[in-house]
């Protein structure tokens, strides 16, 4: 994320300087760049930016004609550069819920989503651009959730009712969800003509991300050690899948 904010904010503020006749008409306004930042929890959207906020989020359509999503009820804040973004990244992060399991003392039980508008403005257009970077919670065993000392499974009592195994069950819902639109998009409209991306939260809100005028890189992060090669196994996989990716 820091360098990601950096990028952008030396991008927008590496303008050449204007020619003679440039500067006889008016210079565009500066940009304006403004962030936000959510968890899905499950199917629920929060808003890590305004925790105390009554008001329920919801992925609505914008426009019918664009496809153009956003988020009702979500909050936003001005910054005017890189170090004020991430001061703002860093205070909602601290509400993101996690846990710890035997394999990780930290473990994301939601999914971070920032995004990042810029508008800008001059005598003739407005041209506006958003920015994703979602942090996907991992992809767990339901093993892994809680081990004897010598690594060995313990066995929970009424694990569809404890709060953990249900956390668990929705991210892997939620992660298939994803699997199965990158799946859709990379054989193609021939082969897959429906893209569900109504099938969760997670897919309806990045549906503008990975459809249409957009670009979208994947991170792959793996453990080297050999408890975790089914995991990495499956995260490669579908890092494959969506590098092959054809946006429609």
């Amino acid at each position: 994320i820091p360098k990601a904010l950096n990028a952008l904010f030396d991008k927008l503020g590496s303008d050449e300087p204007p020619t003679p006749v440039q500067a006889q008409t008016p210079a565009p306004r500066a940009a304006k760049v403004s962030v936000s930042l959510l968890q899905i929890l499950g199917e629920k959207l929060e808003d890590l930016l305004s925790p105390n906020s009554e008001l329920p989020l919801r992925v609505r359509l914008a426009s019918r004609v664009t496809d153009e999503l956003y988020v009702s009820g979500l909050s936003s804040i001005v910054v005017d550069d890189a170090e004020a973004a991430l001061k703002v990244v860093n205070r909602g992060l601290k509400g993101r819920r996690e846990r710890s399991t035997k394999r990780n003392d930290a473990s994301s039980r939601s999914h971070a989503v920032l995004r990042v508008d810029i508008e800008k403005t001059d005598e003739l257009e407005v041209v506006k651009s958003r920015l994703y970077l979602v942090d996907l919670a991992g992809s767990e065993r339901a093993s892994a959730l809680e081990e004897d000392d010598d690594g060995s499974p313990t066995k929970m009592r009424n694990p569809s009712e404890t709060q953990r195994f249900k956390e668990h069950v929705d991210i892997n819902r939620s992660l298939s969800a994803l699997g199965n639109v990158v799946s859709a998009l990379s054989d193609g409209p021939t082969k897959r003509p429906h893209v569900p991306y109504r099938d969760s939260t997670l897919t309806r809100l990045l549906q503008d991300s990975l459809g249409g005028n957009t670009r979208t890189a994947i991170v792959a992060c793996c453990a080297p050690e050999s408890i975790y090669a089914d995991e990495s196994v499956s995260t490669l996989k579908f890092a494959d899948r969506a590098q092959r990716v054809l946006a429609r």
